[in-house]
């Protein structure tokens, strides 16, 4: 079941980082901000489904490949 999530109102200023923004819950939530107004980082292990979801999203999302377990990509 989807959830909306409400308008922001200061969407100048309102970014979310996601992480496992590529697939899965964090595609979804992703996707619910995006469309509620937010910018979204997208971060993740792998850089190709979230530059396609940067990319079905807009120029409000971007794309941040990177492995939270691995000091040298943080």
């Amino acid at each position: 079941m989807a959830r909306d999530f409400p308008q922001h109102p200061d969407l100048e200023s309102a970014s979310v980082l996601i992480t496992g923004g590529g697939s899965g819950i964090g595609r979804a939530v992703a996707l619910g901000l995006a469309g509620a107004g937010f910018r979204v980082v997208l971060a993740g292990r792998r850089a190709e489904p979230l530059e396609r979801l940067a990319g079905e999203i807009g120029p409000s999302a971007l794309a941040l490949p990177a492995d939270v377990t691995d000091e040298g990509s943080r």
